[in-house]
């Protein structure tokens, strides 16, 4: 694993926890955090000694909750 990276478990059980809490589905997770759908299930698959790139880390570990159903866009200025 990397310096810069951080566990893909506890990465990994932020996004369980979406997903219990908010009854999210990963597609939801997706999009809401701004991260690739595959990646978002790489990080659910991953062995436990892999990493996750901070960047994305923080990117899914900043969302705290998720309404299901609702569309989600990135905050890109116009």
């Amino acid at each position: 694993m990397r310096a810069s990276s951080i566990p893909a478990p506890y990465v990994a059980q932020h996004i369980n926890r979406l997903r219990e809490l908010c009854g999210a589905s990963v597609p939801e997770v997706a999009e809401a955090t701004g991260v690739d759908e595959r990646t978002i299930r790489y990080i659910l698959d991953a062995a436990p000694d892999r990493g996750v790139y901070r960047k994305t880390a923080v990117k899914i570990l900043d969302v705290r909750r998720i309404e299901p159903g609702k569309r989600y866009r990135p905050g890109v200025p116009t």
